[in-house]
């Protein structure tokens, strides 16, 4: 029985309407007992919401209608009905009548089509309804039209969200993620020597009580109080997962002139003619530097041009002063 709130499967072939339908109305001996999982002691609180008690007018109910639609003959392997399986966790606390009806009511508005047969179990583990739907539609058998794949499956089971179980206060279904191949391996395994050394199982015996958990082992080590393992990941998916990237500047390198910081003045470079080319900083409480603020030349400082023309001075001052 699956875990999702609605499933749909097809059924093909010839007599497969009388196999379901005695299967949902509990007319074959060897699924009830010890030898199966319904419980004999609850079949009386099934419930019939639609359709006969039997399977035979199930089945006589199915050839009526498409005798009806003209339809006397089928293929090999064709669709001969759709079952819709609505499933409610055992500890429900809705009233589980009125949502079955809804869920059946549902199905014949979402599908267009006849239903054939609505049963409630109430003898296994969890409630659920076995809806039986004759896909039948203008003299033609659709059931793998209306079937469809799995984006139509999807929208099914979305829609069943929305128009019945919001309104019953249900969540979203969110499948459990299911364990690799080799996490289950472990658990089994973990199984195995748990039996095998507290109740000394071995051989056939063993075998026999785990493999029906091969596919979901953590409900039988919940049972026998033991951790599922966990999941192993190999060197290669360690060394080559996803990293967070660096954060770029971290310390704010490179910003020009941020706000609140000076700026420093760039050095005054000297033209390359000049004595002594290189780079000088503006002087400070220069003892060179007059009260007037004016710099005294210096031997250094002096140049050719300016001691020539210092001369000419001089000697057009002694032409005058003889002139005169």
């Amino acid at each position: 029985m699956s875990d999702y709130p609605v499933t749909i499967k097809r059924l093909k072939g010839q007599g497969i309407v009388r196999v379901a339908a005695k299967h949902n109305l509990r007319e074959i001996a060897a699924e009830i007992g010890a030898a199966g999982h319904i419980d004999p002691a609850r079949i009386h609180t099934n419930l019939i919401l639609r359709g006969p008690a039997s399977a035979d007018e199930v089945t006589s109910n199915a050839k009526a209608l498409m005798a009806d639609a003209g339809i006397t003959r089928q293929r090999v392997g064709s669709v001969m009905a759709l079952e819709l399986m609505f499933t409610l966790p055992p500890n429900t606390g809705v009233v589980i009548r009125e949502y079955f009806e809804d869920a059946t009511r549902w199905a014949a508005r979402f599908y267009q089509v006849p239903v054939l047969s609505s049963v409630v179990h109430l003898d296994e583990a969890a409630p659920h309804c076995h809806v039986l739907l004759l896909p039948i539609a203008e003299g033609h058998m659709i059931g793998s039209d209306l079937h469809g794949g799995r984006t139509k499956l999807i929208a099914m089971q979305a829609a069943f969200q929305e128009q019945v179980r919001a309104h019953y206060g249900m969540a979203r279904y969110a499948p459990a993620k299911r364990h690799s191949a080799a996490v289950r391996a472990e658990a089994m395994e973990l199984a195995r020597k748990y039996l095998n050394a507290n109740y000394r199982l071995a051989g056939d015996v063993l075998a026999a009580i785990l493999k029906p958990h091969s596919k979901d082992p953590e409900p039988l080590l919940l049972a026998l109080g033991i951790s599922m393992p966990m999941p192993r990941q190999s060197f290669v998916a360690i060394m080559t997962r996803p990293t967070k990237p660096e954060q770029r500047n971290p310390v704010r390198k490179g910003i020009a002139n941020p706000i609140g910081k000076a700026q420093q003045s760039a050095p005054i470079m000297l033209p390359y003619p000049c004595v002594g080319k290189g780079s000088i900083e503006p002087l400070t409480n220069d003892p060179l530097q007059s009260e007037t603020g004016i710099t005294e030349p210096t031997s250094a400082s002096t140049s050719p041009q300016t001691t020539e023309a210092s001369v000419q001075l001089a000697r057009a001052a002694h032409t005058q002063a003889a002139d005169d």
